[in-house]
């Protein structure tokens, strides 16, 4: 059962119930981002067993040109338009589907909005939050002598980090 972030210490997976926290000792110098280093969490609950995440902000950007010559003169953002994709290995108790993320049949239409946060699991401190999130497709992935994965494709409204003037985080930390 996953419990809810309340220090350093004793921070569980929602799927394996296992320690996630380890000596902060030995990485205490590491200045560098690394994925063991995070924790990606929806619901206040980590997504357990991810084994990618990868977001894409596309800006709509356009050139403005002129008669008389090839160049640009300005580039113009028409449209913000966010994806994050999510990868996991899927867990037979609790996939994504159980966890909230997306549905497998019209239940979809009743899906609401979600927010994926990306927090550092030292500092506790929200490296990237995904607001509003929807689930665009789902897919499951059977091949032999592999393990089952699933992955999810989402479209959020706006993201934010510890320097973004975003009213969803207080203190540095995201408010649920």
């Amino acid at each position: 059962m996953a419990q809810t972030f309340t220090g350093v210490q004793g921070y569980e997976s929602a799927d394996a119930g296992t320690n996630l926290m380890g000596d902060t000792t030995r990485i205490s110098h590491q200045e560098s981002e690394s994925a063991n280093l995070i924790l990606i969490q929806a619901f206040g609950k980590v997504i357990g067993r991810a084994q990618s995440c990868s977001s894409e902000i596309q800006y709509g950007t356009q050139g403005v040109y002129e008669i008389g010559s090839i160049m640009p003169q300005e580039h113009v953002f028409l449209k913000y338009e966010g994806t994050l994709t999510l990868e996991r290995v899927r867990v037979r108790k609790n996939s994504l589907v159980d966890f909230g993320l997306t549905q497998v049949d019209e239940h979809i239409l009743e899906q609401g909005l979600v927010n994926i946060i990306i927090m550092d699991k030292y500092t506790q401190t929200v490296t990237l939050a995904y607001y509003n999130c929807s689930a665009v497709n789902y897919q499951i992935s059977n091949r032999a002598n592999e393990l089952v994965t699933e992955t999810l494709n989402m479209t959020y409204l706006s993201a934010g980090n510890n320097n973004t003037n975003n009213t969803f985080f207080k203190g540095g930390k995201f408010g649920y």
